[in-house]
């Protein structure tokens, strides 16, 4: 082990070995702002061999007992990835025993909902012979194959050329030709679609290329069930079919995120840069979460011109729908970009994501844009750069400074060599909180 001194408060770490990277000559570096426990996502060094940093503080938390979402070790052992026959099943039973723990965080009354939601995104290597890649599949096959064992359906479904968007009863689907983000919410089984995914890209002659799955901490993490129920199993569930790197970033007595990455790439030096902006909120403004419980006389569409959501994106075609009594979804779709809300508003509860793949130098506007429509006591903002340009490296892709908030945690990592990959993760707390 290691020691890390940061302030006046001592850290113990170990390092645990990973698996390779399928890139050589990786490098990780990052920066942070830090005042509490945390976890650090791993930095590879010179070698193609990824390292966890697992960094632990020595006094004690304000939480006591296990912590169900707060995983301390990762397993490496995993099954070989199968580029060219994924597998179809898997038996639950396989997987290490859950690890048992108190919740660190219960409803205080009421029916709650839980909102932050978990993410995964494939791309698949295109093939020339079937252009249209997963755009043939249908709804129905859609539903069957990949949102069934997700414990999801399709509501609303809007398209163009580009791509396919699902609104579904928990969350988002987007479909592109060889690249798919399934984004669910509440107590879904997103991962469980993970075997029938793989094969409907191997049916099309196509293999995976990249995945990321990420998830921001649970709100009542006792009442996922498998295979959620933990980081931990969800790494060692996708150590089934990948071999992958996982990061966690963040204070462990606060928000924090899990990414797990597994890339299978080529270098491509003419890669356009792609990014993925995801604001994450929580303790929303009362009377800007009103509008979002149903009401005669006002619809969906109502909602969202008066809201300001299609404002965040001028000239977005927005597919929305509202819930009873409360809630609100919103597929955005803008040429190749897409963008997703989805509201909780109830006040035990209250939560909203907001996600979007646009290209920017800068994500100020867009970022002040959210944050004024929903007013959160406090967010977090993580960006995923994929194929980051040298010119951009060190330039803020947004002001990190943010009226009227405190910015509580940063961290930025930049790993990879001939293909560079940055993650800019923040916490922020509002000032009148």
């Amino acid at each position: 082990g290691i020691n890390a001194e940061y302030g006046k408060k001592s850290f113990g770490a170990r390092l645990l070995p990973c698996r390779k990277n399928h890139k050589k000559g990786t490098l990780g570096f990052f920066r942070f702002i830090q005042s509490t426990p945390f976890l650090v996502c791993p930095a590879s060094s010179l070698t193609d061999s990824y390292h966890t940093a697992v960094m632990r503080e020595s006094v004690d938390t304000p939480f006591s007992g296990d912590f169900r979402d707060n995983p301390t070790i990762i397993s490496n052992s995993s099954i070989s990835f199968l580029k060219s026959q994924p597998p179809v099943e898997h038996s639950l039973s396989s997987l290490p025993e859950q690890i048992s723990a108190t919740s660190t965080s219960n409803p205080s009354s009421g029916i709650c909902f839980e909102g932050p939601e978990k993410r995964l995104e494939i791309d698949f290597k295109p093939v020339f012979q079937n252009p249209r890649g997963f755009r043939v599949y249908t709804p129905k096959q859609l539903q069957k194959f990949i949102l069934d064992p997700a414990k999801c359906t399709i509501i609303s479904q809007m398209s163009n050329p580009h791509f396919d968007s699902y609104v579904l009863s928990e969350s988002s689907l987007f479909v592109y030709p060889y690249k798919v983000i399934l984004k669910t919410c509440g107590t879904t089984t997103l991962l469980a679609a993970l075997p029938n995914l793989l094969q409907l890209g191997s049916q099309l002659g196509s293999s995976v290329e990249f995945v990321t799955y990420s998830r921001k901490n649970y709100n009542f993490p006792l009442s996922q069930p498998t295979p959620h129920s933990c980081f931990q199993e969800e790494v060692r569930y996708l150590n089934m079919f990948f071999e992958g790197t996982p990061f966690i970033f963040g204070p462990m007595t606060s928000d924090h995120w899990f990414l797990y990455v597994a890339d299978y790439s080529q270098n491509d030096p003419l890669a356009r840069t792609e990014y993925t902006l995801e604001i994450m909120m929580s303790d929303l403004d009362p009377t800007a979460m009103k509008q979002f419980y149903k009401e005669d006389g006002v619809s969906v569409k109502d909602t969202t011109q008066k809201s300001g959501i299609s404002k965040i994106i001028p000239e977005t075609k927005i597919d929305d729908c509202q819930f009873e009594p409360c809630g609100y979804s919103m597929n955005g779709l803008l040429n190749e970009v897409y963008s997703t809300i989805h509201i909780t508003p109830e006040p035990q509860c209250s939560y909203v994501s907001y996600e979007t793949n646009l290209s920017s130098k800068s994500f100020t506007e867009v970022i002040n844009r959210v944050l004024q429509t929903f007013r959160p006591g406090r967010f977090t903002v993580a960006l995923f750069v994929e194929n980051s340009q040298a010119e951009d490296l060190g330039k803020l892709p947004w002001n990190f400074a943010i009226p009227g908030f405190k910015l509580a945690h940063k961290q930025e990592i930049v790993f990879g060599e001939d293909i560079t990959y940055s993650i800019f993760y923040c916490n922020y707390k509002s000032l009148q909180a």
